[in-house]
């Protein structure tokens, strides 16, 4: 009965859009990976600054748009650049500038936006205030459309719900989370003065999104639900550990209760995603009972798993051995 369950989830699991990047390697491989089989080949290779984050978004046709930093230089803050990759043709350097670290969000068949910048000035005893955007890639073009300009220390292009971009700004005054409308660039406040540790956004399929909050005065990290209607926003899960992960499985929150310790229902806690060893699992794409995690384990190499939810089965992506693994997307 093991046996046929994993062959169903085989023959189930979607193919990824997978980065692998070597132990310190200064290029990182693309690859349309199913489950099922060995290890592909790779399609395409972006070569960049060994021990460079690598981070990718899928678009259509195959193509995939990654960030990666691309010149070495002291001050690495906006030291990458936006490529595009695709099968049998040349790797495109579409523009540089972008955040160190920072991942393309998909606004469009063929568009991303990337957070830009150039750094401020050193001040003795302040935080440094950088020159910060967020442009509009077009990947078959180039063209870049400007959406905002913004002086502080983040600008972080969370996700799209419809045609509105969800964005975390810290600036001098604080931090805050608003709604920019893709087409006319209006901007809405969502909420206001918050702590400048939110990270780890995710839909929710009630009109509201979640994300991760630290609480510098107790010490501890929440998951606060935000409504995208009315603004609205109430804790509804927390923690001692920086690493809750909220995210959306057969319709509700589930957040990660602990190393080793898999996803669990934020309200009943119970079990909603096994753990798959020791570590933390992070959801990459979820639909009905199937899931795309990445499994990661502090300091050491992360793998990518395909996931029955309500059989609590699991199989392992073929990847290269001893590469750090992104996911830039599933395939259709």
């Amino acid at each position: 009965m093991f046996a046929l369950s994993v062959v169903s989830l085989l023959c189930a699991a979607p193919d990824v859009a997978l980065l692998s990047t070597a132990e310190a390697g200064g290029s990182t491989e693309l690859r349309f990976q199913p489950a099922e089989g060995p290890l592909t080949a790779p399609v395409a290779t972006v070569r960049h600054v060994p021990g460079s984050t690598v981070k990718g978004a899928l678009l259509s046709e195959r193509r995939v748009a990654v960030v990666a930093q691309h010149e070495p230089r002291r001050d690495p803050s906006f030291a990458a650049a936006l490529f595009r990759l695709e099968p049998k043709r040349p790797t495109v350097t579409l523009v540089d500038g972008v955040a160190l670290a920072s991942a393309p969000v998909v606004t469009g068949p063929h568009t991303v936006v990337v957070q830009r910048g150039s750094p401020g000035e050193e001040r003795l005893g302040s935080l440094r205030v950088d020159h910060l955007t967020l442009d509009e890639v077009h990947v078959l073009t180039g063209r870049v459309r400007r959406l905002v300009d913004f002086e502080g220390t983040q600008l972080f292009p969370a996700l799209v719900v419809g045609r509105e971009l969800v964005v975390y700004r810290v600036g001098q005054e604080g931090a805050d989370v608003t709604a920019l409308h893709l087409d006319t660039l209006a901007q809405r406040p969502l909420a206001v003065g918050l702590p400048p540790l939110g990270f780890d956004f995710a839909r929710g399929a009630d009109g509201a999104v979640y994300f991760t909050l630290g609480d510098p005065v107790g010490r501890r990290w929440t998951v606060q639900r935000l409504q995208l209607d009315t603004g609205a926003r109430k804790e509804v899960a927390s923690g001692p550990d920086v690493a809750l992960l909220p995210t959306v499985l057969r319709g509700r929150l589930a957040v990660a209760a602990g190393p080793g310790l898999g996803l669990v229902n934020a309200d009943t806690r119970a079990p909603a995603l096994s753990a798959l060893g020791d570590g933390y699992e992070r959801v990459v794409a979820a639909s009905g009972d199937f899931a795309v995690v990445l499994h990661e384990v502090p300091s050491d190499f992360n793998a990518a798993f395909a996931v029955d939810l309500s059989r609590g089965r699991s199989v392992r992506y073929p990847s290269p051995p001893r590469a750090l693994l992104a996911i830039a997307g599933v395939l259709p």
